[in-house]
């Protein structure tokens, strides 16, 4: 009995661990068309423009401090929440790189990280379940 509770234990947290790479692909996913600098003002505001709501992110760094806790769910590659994973929370930062952590000075990347957190239900403590980062060149 204590080797089914061991091993029933594990496969829940694979699935979550599964779930949660999946969920920060999905961001890439949805990040990956978008221009690095805005179309209109370019590089002169850094997050959402005034007005801007996830529907219409036109650039890298709208997402920067995008967080699903507390929406319908998590989203997905297309930025379609995903309610039936609510224990599933999203959390996006774009950092500029600074050109002396590149052996490339002057390259101006930014770093995307993206967590995906879970907890077992509304009010408890959340996990961190995966993490992933890139680099986006403009």
């Amino acid at each position: 009995m204590e080797l089914f509770a061991t091993v029933s234990i594990s496969n829940k947290e694979a699935r979550r661990l599964t779930v949660g790479s999946q969920l920060a692909r999905h961001l890439e996913e949805a990040m990956a068309h978008l221009p690095y600098d805005d179309p209109i003002t370019r590089s002169a505001n850094w997050g959402p423009e005034p007005g801007e709501t996830l529907d219409t992110f036109n650039d890298v760094d709208d997402f920067d401090g995008f967080d699903t806790e507390g929406t319908d769910g998590p989203i997905d590659a297309l930025r379609l929440a995903i309610p039936e994973l609510s224990q599933f929370s999203q959390v996006v930062e774009v950092t500029r790189v600074d050109d002396m952590t590149l052996s490339e000075p002057g390259t101006g990347a930014l770093r995307i990280d993206v967590t995906v957190l879970w907890q077992a239900q509304p009010g408890s403590e959340q996990k961190e379940v995966a993490r992933t980062s890139w680099y986006r060149m403009p």
